[in-house]
C-alpha cells in the first residue's frame, strides 16, 4: 500500500522544524530566486526559489516543500501574477511573483 504524499509532507515539516528550533535568528530570509524558460517547451518558465528558515510553501494553493515551481508563460505578454507564502518556525512571509515575457520577478508583500 503506498504511502499518502501528506506524510511525507509532514514528516519533511517536522525535520526542518527540529533543525531551525535551536537557532537563535529564526526570521524567513530569500536567499536565492532565479528563473528560465525551459528549453524542452517554450511555453513554461521554471523558477526556483530558496529561503532561510522556510518550513514548507503555499504557492497557487498547494501546500509543499519544494523548492521550485513550473509556470505556463502569460499569452499575449500579459502580465501573470502569483502569490507565494513561505512558512517558517511561528513566522509568516507573502511574495508576489509577476511573470512578464518569460521574466519572473518576486517581491515580498508582508512579514508576520
Amino acid at each position: 500500500m503506498p504511502v499518502p504524499d501528506y506524510i511525507f509532507l509532514k514528516v519533511s515539516v517536522l525535520k526542518k522544524a527540529l533543525s531551525i528550533l535551536p537557532k537563535k535568528e529564526k526570521d524567513i530570509e530569500l536567499l536565492h530566486f532565479h528563473s528560465r524558460t525551459d528549453p524542452y517547451s517554450g511555453e513554461t518558465v521554471i523558477i526556483r526559489y530558496r529561503f532561510k528558515n522556510a518550513l514548507w510553501y503555499r504557492i497557487d494553493n498547494k501546500r509543499t516543500t519544494e523548492s521550485r515551481h513550473i509556470l505556463v508563460r502569460p499569452a499575449n505578454a500579459d502580465e501573470k501574477h502569483i502569490h507565494l507564502t513561505v512558512q517558517g518556525l511561528f513566522r509568516k512571509n507573502k511574495y508576489e511573483i509577476e511573470l512578464v515575457d518569460g521574466d519572473a520577478y518576486i517581491t515580498e508583500l508582508s512579514q508576520n
